[in-house]
């Protein structure tokens, strides 16, 4: 079980994307549109097969859990709000946790459309905010990130806000680099490793 990618709620994506650059030397790829949920991204490759995705809400009509949610908490500004951690094997992981797993899609600007499985999206935006799991095609990393450019050398933390017993018996025990800070629940800050340094990233 490791960290798959955070989640970064935005309100203009190419105004996010430029704020990572200029003041982490993080750059963003292109992602795609999420027309079911109302929503598009962007990619911040930060190595070691994981991302920072730049999230916004692009159709302001949607009535979608995920536009609701995002649209709420981007009213005080940009913010890291959901973890996604990828199992070794998201059925059993759903099994153990009781979780449906949906089927979810983005087309690229390509055209091409990229597919995963998910599960406990509903409590990664329920009162809880734990994290969310996900399964790519082959089980390894988003292949999108494959033949990109990365200034980091992956995850090096993530602070989360909530119960230590709960988001413990939510992981499985699993060792994790995500740690628990008082106050309430959700992502707080995460940290990327670089050649020589670690940056810490929060809301902006």
């Amino acid at each position: 079980m490791q960290i798959d990618h955070v989640m970064y709620a935005v309100r203009e994506l190419s105004d996010a994307s430029a704020w990572f650059a200029d003041a982490f030397g993080l750059r963003a790829v292109a992602g795609g549109a999420h027309p079911q949920w109302g929503t598009a991204n962007a990619i911040i490759p930060v190595g070691n097969g994981q991302y920072i995705e730049l999230i916004t809400v692009s159709d302001h009509a949607s009535t979608h859990p995920l536009a609701r949610f995002l649209s709420g908490l981007v009213s005080d500004g940009d913010r890291p709000v959901a973890i996604c951690l990828r199992p070794d094997d998201l059925d059993a992981t759903a099994r153990r946790l009781d979780l449906d797993i949906s089927d979810g899609e983005r087309v690229k600007p390509d055209g091409q459309v990229l597919r995963w499985r998910l599960a406990g999206v509903a409590h990664a935006l329920g009162s809880d905010r734990l994290p969310f799991f996900i399964e790519w095609p082959g089980g390894g990393a988003n292949p999108e990130l494959d033949g990109t450019v990365s200034a980091g050398a992956g995850v090096a933390w993530a602070e989360f806000g909530g119960d230590a017993d709960t988001l413990g018996r939510w992981m499985g025990g699993a060792q994790s680099v995500i740690s628990v800070v008082p106050g309430g629940p959700g992502v707080r800050r995460l940290a990327i490793r670089h050649a020589n340094e670690t940056v810490v990233i929060g809301g902006r």
